[in-house]
């Protein structure tokens, strides 16, 4: 996975993101498959906000 670096920092994130706005419509069982699947090829840039599901996307 092509990652960036963030800024002057040591931080890098991939180039390639999830956003989890929708994560909400998923059990926990399918939520974490889908993070695992995702870290496990390198993302870990997840695009979230407290908005999302009324938070429950993040909670999640």
């Amino acid at each position: 996975m092509k990652t960036i670096q963030i800024g002057a920092s040591q931080l890098k994130a991939s180039a390639v993101a999830l956003g989890i706005m929708r994560m909400v419509r998923l059990d926990t069982d399918a939520a974490a498959n889908v993070l695992e699947t995702v870290h496990d090829r390198g993302v870990n840039f997840i695009d979230s906000a407290d908005i999302y599901g009324n938070g429950d996307s993040e909670r999640i």
